[in-house]
């Protein structure tokens, strides 16, 4: 049985300082925080990197509006996906579990925490349920969460995938993932994830066969050419609203 899930984790490099950021959509109000230890880098001289990233979301006190589509963008990035060996979303919701996923094709962890209620009434009569969630790497480009949780952290047990793609764009690499409707709402309410936490492991490996084989990362940081990065994330409400919430470090 699967009741109430949704994830929004951000997953690339802000690859520099912390980068906090708010913007309004739709009544919500948008919190955006990442950072790593790594800067620098080139694209002929990437450098490997991590990330740990949070979100907030909150409407003056009512439930939010839920948030259907994410993109989180990052300057400067670059992502290596064929490194490691994948799990696929339709892997692990054949088998209700990550366990069939291998070791090695993990790349990260996180929480996060979801709204059980409806959207514009007081947050008081929500129910929060706090989620833990795991990251794998999917394939080719590809990405998946993995959420699982039960009494008494939830109301519900929740054992749900949610797939994502790796984007490029220029130098600027992101995940952008659109969460199922059934994910979204469960028994005639709305699950908004209020806040979400992840932290991506700073991974290398070996791209190529032989003696061309080289090391790299599984996230890495190419530089940016005015020495300061720019992070964003798109929240899309169900309505289509859009709103970017964009940070540009001082350093890159």
């Amino acid at each position: 049985m699967r009741k109430m899930r949704l994830l929004a984790v951000a997953v690339i490099a802000a690859f520099g300082i912390t980068a906090v950021a708010y913007a309004q959509s739709s009544g919500n109000t948008y919190e955006v925080d990442g950072k790593t230890s790594i800067r620098g880098g080139t694209t002929k001289k990437p450098k490997p990197a991590g990330l740990s990233f949070t979100f907030s979301l909150a409407a003056n006190g009512n439930v939010p509006q839920v948030v259907k589509t994410y993109e989180i963008k990052v300057e400067g990035g670059k992502v290596n996906t064929d490194i490691l060996p994948a799990c696929t979303p339709a892997k692990m919701d054949a088998a209700q579990s990550d366990s069939v996923c291998p070791s090695k094709a993990k790349i990260g962890t996180g929480e996060l925490t979801a709204l059980v209620g409806t959207a514009g009434t007081p947050e008081s009569s929500a129910t929060p349920c706090t989620l833990p969630f795991q990251i794998y790497n999917a394939g080719h480009n590809k990405a998946a969460l993995w959420i699982k949780a039960g009494p008494p952290q939830c109301i519900a047990a929740v054992a749900q995938s949610v797939p994502a793609t790796w984007t490029k764009s220029g130098t600027t690499a992101g995940l952008k993932f659109t969460v199922p409707d059934g994910l979204r709402h469960q028994l005639g309410l709305d699950l908004p994830v209020v806040k979400a936490s992840a932290t991506l492991k700073k991974i290398t490996g070996k791209l190529g066969k032989g003696k061309k084989a080289k090391k790299v990362g599984y996230l890495e940081s190419t530089g940016c050419k005015d020495k300061k990065r720019d992070f964003s994330v798109v929240f899309t409400t169900e309505d289509g609203q859009s709103q970017t919430v964009k940070k540009t470090l001082s350093y890159c």
